[in-house]
């Protein structure tokens, strides 16, 4: 993790997290793990998978595997940078919140998990959505 990732995690992204109060998180271990997301949060039964980057930062084949898996099954991907930090910390507050339900996010373009899992092979090569402002 570079320091200006480390920087905008310390300084921007823990102590929102820390403020909402309908939401779980775990931030994930980085010194060996390759692919996972940088926290794990639950926000009113709804897994969100949430990598940071630094500013123009890319993720990496391994992250866009695992969040395609997470959006596959039903999860929410966030790909969060300084720059569209604003849209991701509406997005969770809303969220946090109630004001964004499953039923709205179906709406919004999200889905349920189907019944069987895994989904149907067009949705297989869906990419991860990311916030952008």
């Amino acid at each position: 993790m570079s320091q200006s990732e480390r920087s905008f995690r310390t300084n921007r992204v823990t102590p929102f997290l820390n403020a909402l109060e309908c939401t779980a998180f775990f931030p994930i271990q980085q010194v060996t793990i390759i692919g996972d997301a940088d926290y794990i949060l639950n926000t009113r039964g709804m897994f969100i998978w949430l990598e940071l980057k630094k500013l123009k930062g890319k993720a990496a084949a391994m992250q866009t595997y695992k969040a395609t898996w997470v959006l596959r099954t039903g999860g929410i991907a966030l790909t969060a940078d300084p720059d569209n930090w604003q849209d991701v910390k509406n997005f969770l507050s809303q969220l946090d919140g109630g004001l964004i339900d499953h039923d709205t996010l179906q709406r919004l373009g999200g889905r349920r998990v189907p019944a069987h899992c895994p989904q149907t092979k067009t949705d297989a090569d869906e990419k991860p959505r990311r916030v952008r402002d």
